[in-house]
């Protein structure tokens, strides 16, 4: 029996790809989250090692977008465009943001579902509305 671990290793490799991608991408996030807490605990080497981080996600994400139409990964590239969509909502890239919740809406109802939450967001960040964590808690009578 003769094995083709040249196709092994492709697949192994690919399953690699997109675990040091949602990796990236969650420290990527996570920074963001911490950088609209407190940007200015963000400066010198700090600050380049986010955008760093932030610049590292983004790329790799791109690039297993990039292997639409050659891989079979409805739910990894839906996630994917997920991710792009919050960072740029985290930076403040609403227009990009709306292209990758556009392009969440092709992943059936879970990538519907996944862009109008992110759509809402939007819409509450330009409208001035605070995230639901600052909101003051309702007083009671």
């Amino acid at each position: 029996m003769k094995w083709n671990l040249k196709g092994f290793f492709k697949i192994f490799d690919g399953a690699i790809s997109i675990e040091k991608t949602y990796k990236a991408c969650d420290k990527a996030l996570d920074t963001l989250k911490n950088y609209s807490k407190n940007p200015d605990a963000f400066t010198g080497d700090k600050k380049a090692e986010f955008d760093e981080t932030v610049q590292e996600a983004e790329t790799m994400a791109r690039r297993i977008l990039d292997q639409k139409g050659q891989k079979n990964w409805p739910g990894v590239f839906r996630e994917m465009h997920k991710n792009l969509a919050v960072m740029h909502l985290e930076m403040g890239r609403y227009d990009e943001a709306r292209k990758e919740c556009q392009e969440m809406t092709e992943y059936g109802e879970v990538g519907r579902i996944d862009s109008a939450e992110v759509m809402q967001q939007i819409a509450d960040r330009e409208s001035g509305k605070t995230e639901p964590s600052e909101q003051q808690p309702d007083s009671q009578p």
